[in-house]
């Protein structure tokens, strides 16, 4: 079962004066309305967060950005996103976390709705509780705050 969808590639142009990347919105899932970048530092994920239903896309500018995406049935799917080689297109109702892989990467987020402070699920318990039955997920804390999700018996 497939968490995001990862859309055509981007058909990325070359020549002696640098790089063109074309993306036509009227052939994406959505309109956009807000964008945003994201860059990251010490190796601290960016995300870490559910919508309600904000829909978003995922557009890796420069680097390769590691994103795990789960679903409200525990469902997670880990994919690498290369620098304007493709698009994520990442449904409401999944839980995002995403790393650049070096200092400098950059990620473009297009979404479908303005940013709504109540559309945030940030408290992954709460996030799976969406579906009752998934009891068997738990956040740990690592050292340095950083957060793990793991399967219990």
């Amino acid at each position: 079962m497939s968490v995001g969808q990862i859309l055509s590639p981007l058909d990325a142009k070359f020549d002696d004066r640098g790089m063109l990347v074309p993306v036509e919105f009227s052939g994406l899932q959505f309109k956009p309305v807000r964008a945003f970048l994201l860059s990251g530092a010490n190796g601290q994920p960016r995300g870490d967060h559910a919508h309600r239903k904000c829909q978003q896309i995922l557009w890796c500018l420069r680097g390769v950005w590691r994103v795990e995406l789960t679903n409200t049935q525990g469902v997670t799917e880990h994919i690498a996103l290369p620098g304007n080689e493709s698009l994520l297109y990442i449904p409401a109702g999944v839980w995002v976390r995403a790393w650049p892989s070096e200092k400098g990467d950059m990620l473009m987020v297009l979404t479908d709705r303005p940013y709504e402070p109540d559309d945030y699920l940030r408290d992954f318990r709460e996030f799976l509780d969406l579906t009752p039955e998934r009891k068997d997920i738990v956040m740990e804390r690592r050292a340095g705050g950083a957060k793990r999700y793991r399967h219990v018996s």
